[in-house]
């Protein structure tokens, strides 16, 4: 993960995802002039979102044709939860919201129709500065050439400590 200003880096919101299938490039690859590659995550309606960003989208992993992605990436992804910063998607979420919580969805698709398919096993966030963790779990296979999505509600609020320092003066009515 590349470090963002300011420093030191904190993170508010991390999106949490699990993903089992054997050839995640047919996940993460996308093919030139086709599709996009990556695996797609932001908040509102997931056919018109507010924020969006694809996250393992490389430039690497664009192949020439569908039938290339069946030796891109030919290993599976890792047995652990992978963690993206959306803290950009709440912020701007909070600007527009008419509401206490905020639609996010994760959107994947396997490509390479080859028999060959996996599982999004689970879709959460976790709010550092709140403690909060909100999860779904789907096990739900991913559709070859077709998107699986799944949506979790995420609460609005301050993202800031709600506890006192030590030394502060409350106020007292």
């Amino acid at each position: 993960m590349v470090p963002k200003y300011p420093q030191p880096y904190q993170p508010k919101i991390l999106a949490g995802f699990k993903i089992n299938h054997p050839l995640r490039g047919e996940i993460i690859g996308g093919v030139w002039n086709q599709e996009s590659g990556g695996i797609e995550i932001g908040i509102g309606n997931p056919d018109s979102p507010t924020w969006s960003r694809r996250y393992f989208n490389f430039y690497m992993g664009y192949q020439s044709s569908p039938q290339d992605l069946a030796s891109y990436q030919a290993h599976p992804f890792p047995n652990t939860t992978i963690y993206p910063d959306i803290t950009d998607a709440i912020e701007v979420a909070a600007q527009v919201a008419d509401s206490p919580v905020v639609p996010v969805y994760i959107k994947g698709r396997d490509k390479y129709q080859d028999g060959i398919t996996g599982t999004l096993e689970y879709f959460g966030a976790k709010i550092s500065e709140l403690n909060i963790k909100t999860w779904t779990y789907i096990n739900s296979q991913i559709p070859e050439g077709n998107d699986i999505v799944a949506l979790i509600d995420i609460p609005l609020a301050e993202y800031v400590s709600p506890t006192p320092s030590d030394g502060d003066i409350l106020a007292q009515s």
